[in-house]
């Protein structure tokens, strides 16, 4: 019993200290040596830049740093080139959600472990977003490694879209199953058919010719005589008084 409520204290003071650091990034000027003004300031450039550019030049600008990545020469440039590349094509998908732009809203400050997550919310005509600047903490200190657009859904849309997932997920296992059943039946259908494909070739046969032997009327001739001979000798009569019409051979 003491141990349960000693690991519940822990858990609580746990808690209650992730949450008191949060608050306190949020209320602090500087966040791990960065200036929470310039890091506010960097994003409202950053959003504002983004806003101005159209479809096509947010896809020209992307294609350029995808370009930039597979010529980077050290892997901190390739995925610096790929952070906004990826960054770009998120607005450029969400722009039509959004809608026109009309103002910026609050920032705010998270931390997960060593990441901190600065959020911004922008006020569009269609729908609201937050645009993020994601930071490792490396030795004390914060650098930039993600940038993103998140459009702020609805609970109702949130579980709208849960259940089209579920929904689709279950039309593909019941498809998946019923391919199954089809392949195993397939297999029973086989035996079936070749046993077909046996009989018909055993109708269709060609019956192989009988070959009768060659009766050898020679000595057939010479055992009727021996025979004639035999029966009149011990009937005493001659070969004239009977005729010989079969032998039979045992």
């Amino acid at each position: 019993m003491k141990k349960r409520l000693l690991t519940l204290c822990l858990s609580l003071i746990v808690v209650f200290s992730m949450t008191s650091c949060g608050a306190d990034l949020n209320a602090q000027k500087e966040i791990y040596g960065e200036s929470r003004a310039e890091i506010e300031k960097d994003m409202i450039q950053m959003a504002q830049t983004v806003n101005s550019m159209n479809d096509n030049e947010l896809q020209q600008l992307s294609d350029k740093y995808v370009n930039l990545a597979e010529e980077a020469k050290t892997e901190v440039d390739k995925n610096q080139a790929n952070m906004y590349a990826q960054f770009l094509s998120s607005v450029k998908e969400a722009n039509g959600e959004l809608g026109k732009f009309e103002e910026f809203g609050d920032m705010t400050v998270s931390k997960a472990g060593k990441t901190v997550t600065c959020s911004l919310e922008e006020i569009c005509s269609k729908r609201n977003c937050d645009l993020l600047f994601v930071y490792t903490i490396v030795n004390d200190n914060m650098k930039l490694t993600g940038i993103n657009v998140n459009p702020r859904y609805s609970k109702l849309e949130i579980f709208q879209k849960a259940l089209l997932n579920v929904l689709m997920g279950m039309l593909i296992v019941f498809a998946v199953l019923i391919l199954i059943s089809l392949i195993i039946r397939a297999f029973k259908i086989f035996p079936y058919l070749e046993e077909r494909k046996k009989k018909a070739k055993e109708i269709n046969a060609v019956p192989e010719p009988v070959v009768e032997e060659d009766v050898n009327l020679v000595d057939d001739l010479e055992l009727v005589a021996v025979i004639s001979a035999a029966i009149a000798a011990s009937s005493g009569l001659t070969t004239d008084d009977f005729v010989v019409r079969q032998i039979r051979r045992r």
